[in-house]
């Protein structure tokens, strides 16, 4: 993807603006980007350049009659426009009439995360991102971890779920979804915010006919559709954009939980968020002295090629103890993962992975 940056030369665009943008896409071949006044780039501010971009993002905390001038050129090329602005500067109200959409921030991190948030709307809303969550999906299910360290450490996890009532949330093309229905729960109720994941959730559903409900919607939004006994959510806290939306979450979850219902998730692990080069096929990146907040990209490899990658946020075990206490929850738990059965002659390979790795499972009663 080609970035092309377009700012007013009111405020230091270099410190503020280009350094963050260059740490964050530093590792990322697939990101280009176009900074005009870096000392690095020759200056490329021209209608060409711009016509070959796939997004230009736009700082426009500062009145600038460049920048109006090249966000008129992108929209003559109908390339998307993201206009960025501080928390404490308003954009001029032409910036609304031209831009794709116009978000606010108050750091770094935040604005990194909208920037990165804008881009995975633009890949859904592509035409190739359909055929792209398919090959995802497929190629999921036949991950190693999934079948001999997930699974079985969700069911052990969720115990005896016969005839019980299970919400399944960050459900993705709904392998867990499936899983915990075929362990003998009575509804299972499945919801991502995706709706390409939705789509194919729902036609593998088609097929199988396990009586699975599955809807588009927002973790920190959470529809009332009654009470459950277990929620189970893989992979789905850390995405949390602040701490407040960490404790809609979790309030959200208590609020769909029977009293002492279950919550089992899978997480960033908070004592170690990070880990070193490629493991299992994950590389991690993020700041050195990691910190709440603090955004973590993880890439995802195929024989040492790159295939897609995923950006969330850190936040510390106190954090999170607090935040589900807050919600209504105890007994919190952070545990280990579990090696199937049946792979135990495996078990020095995934050592790391089951004790020592970036993700790690949780449990909590709701009081």
């Amino acid at each position: 993807m080609k970035i092309f940056v377009s700012h007013s030369s009111a405020f230091n665009f270099k410190k503020e603006l280009y350094e963050p943008l260059q740490r964050a896409f530093l590792d990322n071949p697939s990101v280009n980007l176009n900074l005009p006044h870096s000392e690095s780039l020759q200056p490329s501010r021209t209608q060409k350049s711009i016509g070959q971009a796939d997004l230009l993002v736009a700082e426009v905390s500062f009145p600038s009659t460049g920048s109006g001038i090249e966000i008129g050129w992108a929209n003559s090329k109908k390339i998307p426009v993201l206009a960025v602005h501080k928390t404490d500067h308003q954009p001029s109200s032409s910036v609304a009439l031209s831009a794709d959409k116009v978000t606010e921030y108050c750091s770094d991190n935040e604005l990194i995360y909208k920037i990165k948030e804008f881009i995975d709307e633009m890949e859904k809303n592509n035409p190739e991102y359909n055929k792209i969550s398919k090959e995802y999906s497929q190629s999921a299910e036949l991950r190693d971890d999934r079948s001999q360290i997930l699974a079985p450490t969700a069911k052990k996890l969720l115990g005896e779920i016969q005839s019980l009532n299970v919400l399944d949330l960050a459900c993705g093309d709904g392998y867990f979804t499936r899983l915990i229905k075929e362990w003998g729960a009575k509804r299972v109720v499945g919801i991502d915010i995706s709706k390409n994941m939705i789509e194919i959730a729902r036609k593998k559903e088609s097929t199988l006919h396990h009586e699975i409900e599955y809807m588009v919607g927002n973790a920190s939004e959470l529809p009332s559709i009654g009470e459950f006994d277990v929620v189970f959510a893989g992979f789905l806290l850390h995405y949390a954009k602040n701490r407040e939306e960490l404790q809609s979450m979790l309030n959200g979850i208590s609020n769909s939980l029977k009293p002492a219902g279950k919550f089992v998730c899978f997480n960033e692990n908070p004592e170690k968020p990070l880990h070193e080069g490629i493991q299992y096929g994950v590389k991690t990146l993020g700041p050195n002295n990691i910190k709440d907040g603090d955004i973590v990209t993880r890439q995802h490899f195929e024989k040492q090629t790159k295939k897609f990658e995923f950006s969330h946020f850190h936040y510390e075990l106190d954090t999170y103890n607090q935040s589900l206490k807050t919600a209504g929850f105890n007994n919190i738990e952070w545990t280990n993962f579990e090696l199937d059965g049946a792979s135990s002659d495996q078990e020095e390979y995934w050592n790391d992975y089951l004790k020592n790795f970036s993700i790690r499972p949780m449990r909590a009663i709701k009081s």
